[in-house]
């Protein structure tokens, strides 16, 4: 199954009711506006303030308080000299994003019971018109790859 971004307060009950696709960007946006960072430690979601990133020089201002995280957004993100403990950039906010919610759904998958592995695939860029499924709407190269990436990994 593949969900879209979702509010983690509603997933238990839309997966019991058989939805698999499902849109909120409240979190998302947290993500890009708020230069929060998201941790599961001791099975309990921790919040830290990213370390925002200059513009112009790239340069790190101010401490980055998380841990390395080795989920499947960070490491992508590192693989491409991203950061996502930092904000400031597209690129960092992007993989912030991505790290964000993968956290929020890892939380709410423990505290429903479910310690399976997730994997939440942002969507970006082309995107199909026509009804279809979630898989299937989202077309750039980014999120093919993704998914593919992810499948292969054996993540939902």
């Amino acid at each position: 199954m593949y969900w879209d971004l979702s509010s983690p307060d509603y997933f238990a009950e839309f997966t019991r009711t058989g939805i698999d696709s499902c849109d909120g960007s409240s979190h998302f946006k947290r993500a890009f506006t708020a230069g929060v960072f998201f941790a599961i430690d001791n099975g309990k979601l921790t919040k830290y303030q990213a370390a925002r990133r200059d513009r112009r020089t790239g340069e790190v201002i101010g401490e980055i308080t998380a841990l390395e995280c080795h989920c499947l957004a960070c490491i992508q993100m590192r693989s491409e000299g991203i950061d996502p403990r930092t904000y400031g950039s597209n690129e960092n906010n992007m993989g912030r994003a991505a790290h964000n919610l993968n956290m929020l759904m890892q939380a709410q998958a423990i505290a429903v019971g479910r310690q399976r592995g997730i994997a939440l695939v942002s969507c970006v860029g082309e995107r199909a018109s026509e009804t279809l499924s979630t898989k299937d709407v989202y077309r750039s190269q980014w999120f093919v790859k993704v998914c593919r990436h992810v499948e292969q990994q054996g993540y939902d």
